[in-house]
């Protein structure tokens, strides 16, 4: 049972983030028991450092978002990758990054992301590259 009051913010942290924890990975197993993943191509149109994160402002020609019938939205969780197959190339440079804003514009789609990259994933951010991108929790 969890409880109604908290006596600070560790308490309610200590309580929650395990909780958060499970259901972030529930989510990600079904997700990846489902199998219905659209892989997308995005290009890095500026980069920026925010806080201990990276802002990444993507685009995506329209064309290409209609016809693989993307649907992100903010909040959703994207594995961005190097690879062309990122879903089966762990080895390759990648990270997590959520959505936090979506602009559609005449040809083009901009999709500004917050990510932390790994080490490896960082030197490969570079603007006007060109990258893999699945939705993988909504």
């Amino acid at each position: 049972m969890v409880s109604s009051a908290f006596q600070n913010v560790s308490q309610y942290k200590g309580t929650f983030e395990p909780l958060l924890m499970l259901e972030c990975w529930n989510q990600f197993r079904k997700a990846k028991e489902e199998n219905n993943f659209t892989v997308f191509e995005v290009e890095l149109a500026t980069r920026m450092n925010a806080d201990n994160f990276v802002e990444l402002h993507t685009t995506i020609d329209q064309a290409e978002f209609m016809s693989k019938k993307i649907q992100i939205g903010e909040s959703d969780v994207l594995l961005l990758s190097t690879s062309l197959q990122p879903l089966s190339s762990p080895d390759e440079p990648n990270c997590l990054a959520r959505v936090v804003g979506i602009n559609r514009k005449r040809a083009v789609v901009e999709i500004s992301l917050r990510c932390l990259p790994s080490p490896q994933m960082l030197p490969a951010l570079k603007v006007k590259a060109k990258y893999r991108a699945v939705k993988i929790l909504s």
